[in-house]
């Protein structure tokens, strides 16, 4: 299916869903949903727990239909999206004009976002040939577009983005902290989503991708000298070694 036509239907999807809400909060109320099934697998028991009564408190707002339906469908819509390239949810909350314009909020085009990607992110070959991995920090990421624009240029080269590129990517605002989450573990890259504050280094919340798993059963920790001293992170530990919280069935 064509980008243009799966965002079409992901549109009409959203705003024909319950009419009670303002499509704002519908869109913001999936993509909590989304988040919280998608970070329940690699989170500790406690914050596991934590995110089934967030994922609960969302689904108490709607006709069981609805999330059977229209969520499911938002669902399947966004992997079908985001697998097909680009910045799938930053284009749909742009094309669905939620940004708060006089806050300056936006979403960076993604073909900016490939142009910039393909002018600064080089050198990788010879790094990935040396430590047979690539690092990518992004303290501003919005919903991951630099981010995901550099792992089609590592696809295009024939690098695995599993074992090959580990990301830490930083937001101050939720919305886009969960935005970028979710794509980067559709798209299967190995990462550590925070919502913080790049300046002051608070972190208010994290979260690692499923792909983290398999990167750090090859490849082992990407920072084993980092000081304890820097932003305080959760420990870094493949699920398959320590008790997780399960997985929450997605809708």
């Amino acid at each position: 299916m064509q980008k243009e036509v799966i965002m079409k239907r992901f549109i009409d999807c959203l705003k024909g869903m319950d009419r009670t809400k303002d499509t704002y909060t519908n869109f913001s109320n999936f993509i909590e949903l989304t988040y919280c099934a998608y970070a329940k697998p690699t989170a500790t028991l406690e914050r596991g727990e934590d995110l089934e009564k967030r994922y609960m408190a969302i689904v108490g707002q709607y006709d069981k239909l609805i999330i059977r339906t229209d969520m499911m469908e938002l669902a399947k819509l966004t992997v079908e999206g985001v697998m097909a390239g680009g910045n799938f949810l930053g284009d749909a909350f742009q094309q669905l004009e939620l940004q708060n314009k006089d806050a300056g909020q936006f979403f960076t085009p993604f073909a900016l976002s490939r142009l910039s990607a393909e002018l600064v992110f080089t050198g990788y070959e010879h790094i990935i040939e040396e430590k047979g991995f690539v690092t990518l920090s992004e303290p501003t990421c919005g919903g991951g577009s630099m981010i995901l624009a550099c792992a089609d240029i590592l696809q295009e080269k024939g690098f695995k983005l599993h074992h090959n590129l580990w990301v830490e990517a930083i937001d101050l605002a939720d919305l886009p902290f969960k935005m970028c989450f979710i794509q980067l573990c559709m798209r299967g890259i190995p990462a550590q989503v925070f919502r913080g504050n790049t300046i002051t280094l608070e972190t208010f919340e994290a979260a690692s991708t499923w792909a983290v798993n398999a990167f750090l059963l090859k490849n082992g920790n990407p920072f084993p000298a980092r000081s304890t001293a820097e932003r305080s992170e959760p420990e870094i530990i493949p699920a398959a070694v320590k008790k997780t919280a399960g997985q929450l069935t997605l809708f």
